[in-house]
C-alpha cells in the first residue's frame, strides 16, 4: 500500500468523531483515492525503495523518461544490461539527471551523452539500447497539497454528496461523484493536482 493520507485526516475533514464503524470503508477508499491521484498526474509520490528499472530509448535519441517513477537517489545506471560486457555510466560525464534543481527531491528524465558509442546487438539490429537504472525511487516527503487532494478525494468516495464539497454539479459538465467509488477524481482534487501532472507523449 502506498496511501498518499491518512485516515485521520479524512475523518477529519469527513468530521467523524469517535466513531470507528466506517474505518474500514474510509481506508478503502484512501487507497482507491491515493492511486486514482497517481494515476491521473502520470507519477508516483511515495517512496517505492531501492529497485532497478529497464527502459530503452532510441539509438537517434538520448533522453530517458523515467514516468511514471521519481527517481530520489541514483546508485547505478547501466546501458547495454543485457550485453556480455554492459557499461557502467559515470554521472556528469556519461549521462545527467533532469530537472537540474531537483523539485520534490527527485529526478523524472535522465539524458544520456551524445558521443557515447551504442554498438550492442540490440542498437544495431532493432535501433535502440536499454539502460538499467538502479536507485531509490519516489518522493522523499509526500508534497502537503497532494496529501490535501488524495484526502479530499477519499472523503468524496465515502460521502458523495458532492454539495457538502462545493463540488461542481452535472450541469457545467463537470461532476466527477461516481456511482462506484474510484471512477471519477473531485474537481477540487485535480485542480490542487494540475502542477503535478505529467504529460504522456
Amino acid at each position: 500500500m502506498y496511501d498518499l493520507t491518512t485516515l485521520p485526516l479524512v475523518k477529519g475533514y469527513l468530521g467523524i468523531v469517535n466513531d470507528t464503524t466506517k474505518d474500514g470503508q474510509i481506508t478503502a477508499a484512501i487507497s482507491a483515492a491515493s492511486a486514482a491521484c497517481e494515476n491521473y498526474c502520470n507519477r508516483q509520490f511515495v517512496t517505492r525503495g531501492d529497485s532497478t528499472r529497464r527502459y530503452s530509448v532510441g539509438v537517434t535519441r538520448g533522453i530517458v523518461n523515467l514516468d511514471p517513477w521519481e527517481l530520489e537517489t541514483p546508485t547505478a545506471v547501466t546501458l547495454n544490461p543485457e550485453a556480455g560486457s554492459p557499461i557502467t555510466l559515470t554521472r556528469y560525464s556519461d549521462y545527467v539527471l533532469e530537472p537540474g534543481n531537483s523539485p520534490n527531491g527527485t529526478y523524472y528524465t535522465l539524458r544520456l551523452s551524445p558521443i557515447l558509442v551504442r554498438t550492442a546487438i540490440v542498437a544495431i539490429r532493432f535501433g535502440y539500447s536499454y539502460v538499467d537504472v538502479a536507485g531509490t525511487w519516489g518522493m522523499p516527503v509526500i508534497p502537503e497539497d497532494v496529501q490535501w487532494a488524495a484526502t479530499v478525494a477519499a472523503a468524496a468516495f465515502v460521502d458523495r454528496a458532492a454539495a457538502a464539497y462545493a463540488i461542481p454539479t452535472a450541469e457545467d459538465g463537470r461532476q466527477t461523484q461516481p456511482l462506484s467509488a474510484g471512477a471519477w477524481l473531485p474537481w477540487s482534487t485535480r485542480q490542487l493536482l494540475t502542477r503535478y501532472v505529467r504529460l504522456v507523449a
